[in-house]
């Protein structure tokens, strides 16, 4: 497979499928780490409210984890969907 990255030609189109699936494995990945260190030290404020931001359950519990690990997989998926879209987009007027 050849890449036409800087020849002039075509722009390279990202697959949004494929970012989907990194953001949303990025945004799982930064909840447990952020989780974990909530439970770690609750009092020390360690994940900036990150926990909070995806769900409203106390982070100690089995809920939290199961509504913070879906709901930062689909915002994972649907911030890399966007991102991949937008730039396929303007690459392609670019050109």
């Amino acid at each position: 497979m050849t890449s036409d990255i800087g020849t002039g030609t075509a722009p390279v189109r990202l697959a949004p499928a494929a970012f989907a699936a990194g953001g949303a494995a990025a945004l799982a990945v930064i909840f447990v780490l952020c989780a974990m260190l909530e439970l770690l030290g609750p009092g020390l404020r360690l994940s900036h409210a990150w926990v909070a931001l995806f769900t409203a359950a106390a982070a100690n519990s089995a809920v939290a984890w199961v509504e913070g690990l879906l709901a930062s997989a689909a915002a994972g998926a649907l911030a890399g969907v966007i991102v991949a879209g937008v730039y396929n987009r303007l690459a392609s007027r670019s050109g």
